[in-house]
């Protein structure tokens, strides 16, 4: 295999050109344009600009060009293990996920059972209560029919019985408040350094119906056709601005 060699970068150019450039930028801001005279010194001195950012660039693009080229045989260099590598890990996390996802229907299959028996508890003794409440009204109204009637004995039996049942009904109402389903642990262990996240998106389905905030206009491709139409075509809701541009040529 052919070695990747970068070769050193020298910076004395750069720096000199540091210097040129700070003194070019002095020379800028001195320049009054008042007459054709000084307008034609600023055209000269914007060419010799252009000039210098062009052999810049050239510059760079000759210690850049090295290392893109070597950066991009790294690239290739990498690219098909690290491929094989991602695709492997795709595969495995989506096995992962896979049975997690089924491992937690079956919790929730488990956990629904759960709660349907215990729904079924509370109802039965809800049942019970008020079966032991009615019997208690009933007896109560015993009583009280019994005591008006001058029949103590009677009465105060089937005021026991009213006080018999009420305690049954409150014992019944305690049991029904206390059934709670257990809740059904994760059917997997956890792993150290394996995490799960819900990660939410978007989608719209309707962009009619969506607030104004955030509907964003697409300014890229209005750009676009501003330039192409010159401002002509007409749409609700935008400006067309222009700008005048001065372009130069390098000496």
């Amino acid at each position: 295999m052919t070695p990747i060699i970068v070769a050193p970068i020298n910076t004395e150019q750069a720096d000199e050109a540091s210097k040129q450039a700070l003194s070019m930028l002095t020379e800028a801001k001195s320049i009054t344009i008042k007459s054709q005279e000084g307008y034609n010194k600023a055209s000269d001195v914007l060419k010799t600009i252009k000039g210098r950012i062009k052999m810049l660039d050239t510059l760079r693009k000759g210690i850049t060009k090295p290392l893109d080229e070597a950066k991009q045989k790294v690239m290739d260099l990498f690219r098909v293990p690290l491929g094989h590598y991602t695709e492997a890990e795709g595969v495995i996390k989506k096995g992962m996920l896979t049975y997690d996802d089924e491992q937690e229907r079956l919790r929730r299959i488990e956990q629904e059972k759960l709660e349907k028996k215990a729904a079924e508890e509370r109802r039965i003794k809800a049942e019970q209560e008020a079966a032991w409440r009615k019997k208690e009204e009933d007896a109560r109204r015993e009583a009280e029919k019994l005591a008006s009637e001058g029949k103590a004995e009677e009465a105060r039996k089937a005021q026991e019985v009213a006080n018999k049942a009420s305690a049954k009904a409150d014992e019944r109402a305690f049991e029904q408040q206390n059934i709670v389903a257990p809740v059904v642990a994760p059917k997997l262990e956890a792993i150290k350094g394996v995490s799960y996240r819900d990660q939410w998106t978007a989608e719209v389905i309707d962009f009619e119906k969506l607030p104004d905030d955030y509907k964003l206009a697409d300014t890229t491709k209005l750009n676009k056709v501003a330039q192409a139409t010159k401002g002509e075509l007409k749409i609700p809701g935008v400006k067309w601005n222009k700008e005048k541009i001065l372009s130069s040529r390098s000496v």
